[in-house]
């Protein structure tokens, strides 16, 4: 039989609520991406928002003309993404024909027996990238790759996503902190 809400009941059933708002609040704080700036050579800035655990370290070997960056987890080899910058200034480049020949080049060692091309597509980016599976990893290499290219201003973001889980949420975080890329002519 339904009975009413003793003040007492309804105390504890607004505790209950405001709680529940305030972890789940901080649990979505701590997914937040966190919006990452990287001087590149020619005095441009890249801007990437980048999910907060993740490891980032800049490739040591960058020339005039690119720059690299390798994102990990904090422990293990649960994934890795590779992001590398090319200043296009002066030439124009197809996106999707660069794309294409990488895939093509590689489709003989997945598991798949046709390239898709997938769109990338956000505020300020246009990209093409695939998925393959391959066929026989070694014990020390990656199960499922994710590569493609994109064009955001004047420059040429090509990427590289490694796991070894099929639809790894990592893959999803790492094609929307590329999708949300940003470019500004810096200081």
């Amino acid at each position: 039989m339904y009975q009413p809400m003793t003040s007492r009941y309804r105390s504890s059933v607004y505790m209950f609520i405001v709680l529940a708002v305030l972890t789940t609040g901080a649990v979505m704080a701590e997914e937040m991406p966190v919006r990452r700036a990287y001087l590149l050579p020619g005095g441009q800035v890249l801007a990437l928002a980048v999910p907060p655990a993740w490891i980032e370290s800049p490739d040591s070997t960058q020339s005039h003309a690119s720059f690299s960056i390798k994102f990990s987890p904090p422990a293990g080899p649960a994934f890795r993404v590779v992001v590398s910058v090319i200043d296009q200034r002066g030439r124009l480049l197809d996106v999707r024909a660069i794309v294409e020949r990488s895939g093509r080049e590689r489709l003989s060692s997945g598991m798949e027996d046709r390239l898709i091309l997938e769109d990338l597509r956000g505020p300020r980016v246009k990209g093409y990238f695939y998925r393959l599976t391959d066929r026989a990893p070694k014990p020390d290499e990656y199960t499922y790759l994710v590569q493609g290219a994109m064009s955001l201003r004047d420059l040429l973001l090509t990427f590289t996503i490694l796991t070894n889980q099929a639809g790894a949420a990592e893959v999803t975080a790492a094609l929307e902190m590329l999708r949300t890329a940003e470019a500004a002519r810096g200081v």
